[in-house]
């Protein structure tokens, strides 16, 4: 997966962020937070504090504990956040 195929990916995920009403407040910042970290990834923006390999490792993992909470609850949030784990781990992240 290409960086711009998950930058579209990210966008479908901010979508469904604002139309899924059975996602609770605390859920849905907490995905918002990880697709901004996710966005600064992908821009290669990380934290000063932190070096790029121990920013894409946490967000890496993140993002795989978040994918494997929604399959069931919310499987196109679900799905989404699967195809940006595939896609990042494609691009070596």
């Amino acid at each position: 997966m290409q960086r711009d195929e998950l930058l579209r990916t990210l966008q479908s995920l901010h979508s469904e962020l604002q139309q899924a009403e059975s996602l609770d407040a605390k859920a849905r910042d907490a995905l918002r937070g990880l697709a901004t970290e996710i966005q600064e990834v992908l821009n290669g923006q990380t934290a000063s504090d932190q070096s790029e390999s121990e920013s894409e490792a946490s967000v890496s993992d993140r993002l795989r504990e978040a994918m494997i909470e929604f399959e069931v609850r919310h499987p196109q949030i679900g799905g989404l956040l699967e195809r940006l784990t595939d896609g990042l781990s494609n691009m070596g992240i």
